[in-house]
């Protein structure tokens, strides 16, 4: 008996945490635009491409995503200035020639948020963001690059990036513009199936998006 009055008290003690903790939580959801940029380091691989499309070598591959995620302050100022975590899971698909391309991404940021959106009690009108972090991004990618290869591309990158937004208050939630890019490109490895000419599978991959989300 005394076991079950333990772990019953447990549990209060668990769900008294969470409460104390829920208004550092701004839950969000939206949608964004990606673009990644994808490039070879092999340079007759870069002459290919760019003959088969205008003179870039680089190739650019676009994702309509949802994006589902929260902000967690760490702390604030008179609920005006805040520094915190913003993280999310995002998801897109694309229809190409190949078949069905589909991503997952896991943005995660270290931000300072200044008026709308600090905290979940800041009742100003406009606001501000800016953050550092990364775009982990995995594309199973199967348009065709060079040569009509439908086979599929995995692609996977972990792309340092920064981070702008600009918030406005929406009746009890908050609008927000976001637009992130990257602060270098990242080398990955991305095997070229029916590529008999390329002498590298190496690439350089970047990644930049915008795209509107909304805080409860």
């Amino acid at each position: 008996m005394k076991k079950y009055v333990l772990y019953f008290v447990l549990f209060l003690s668990g769900i008294s945490q969470v409460s104390a903790q829920a208004d550092r939580f701004i839950p969000k959801m939206g949608f964004m635009y990606e673009f990644f940029t994808l490039m070879p380091e092999d340079t007759t691989y870069q002459q290919i491409i760019a003959n088969s499309q205008n003179g870039s070598s680089q190739i650019f591959v676009p994702y309509y995503t949802f994006m589902i995620g929260t902000y967690y302050m760490l702390a604030h100022k008179n609920d005006v200035v805040s520094v915190g975590v913003d993280g999310a899971i995002q998801g897109g698909i694309n229809f190409t020639g190949g078949g069905i391309s589909y991503q997952a991404q896991v943005p995660l940021f270290l931000m300072g948020r200044l008026g709308s959106g600090a905290t979940s009690y800041n009742q100003q009108k406009i606001g501000l963001g800016l953050g550092l972090g990364a775009q982990t991004s995995y594309l199973n990618e199967k348009r065709p690059f060079v040569y009509n290869s439908e086979s599929p591309k995995k692609i996977f990158g972990f792309i340092p990036s920064a981070i702008i937004e600009a918030t406005i208050q929406q009746g009890g939630g908050h609008l927000t513009g976001r637009i992130h890019f990257p602060l270098m490109m990242q080398r990955t490895k991305i095997t070229q199936l029916n590529n008999p000419i390329a002498n590298s599978d190496y690439w350089k991959v970047g990644n930049f998006g915008f795209g509107l989300i909304y805080g409860f």
